[in-house]
């Protein structure tokens, strides 16, 4: 599991986003589930930790003819 990204070039970064439109759509997922997914887990997680809101992300990501939620939430430093 990794926990920091690392600088990704243009090229990528476009070709997984395409990527996770398309797993978005085969799920019949809407951008809107997925807000409304991403702010129900951001109020949860925000109980416990300071979430950096900007930097958060929630999308789908399939492989291998399976499909997986990502939900990315950096917390602040000051929780660690």
């Amino acid at each position: 599991m990794v926990f920091f990204k690392s600088k990704q070039n243009s090229k990528d970064v476009a070709k997984q986003r395409l990527k996770n439109i398309i797993a978005n759509e085969k799920n019949n997922m809407t951008t809107e589930k997925l807000d409304i997914i991403k702010s129900e887990i951001l109020h949860s997680v925000e109980d416990y930790f300071t979430v950096d809101r900007q930097s958060s992300e929630v999308y789908i990501a399939e492989e291998n003819k399976e499909a997986a939620i990502v939900i990315i939430l950096p917390i602040a430093k000051d929780n660690v």
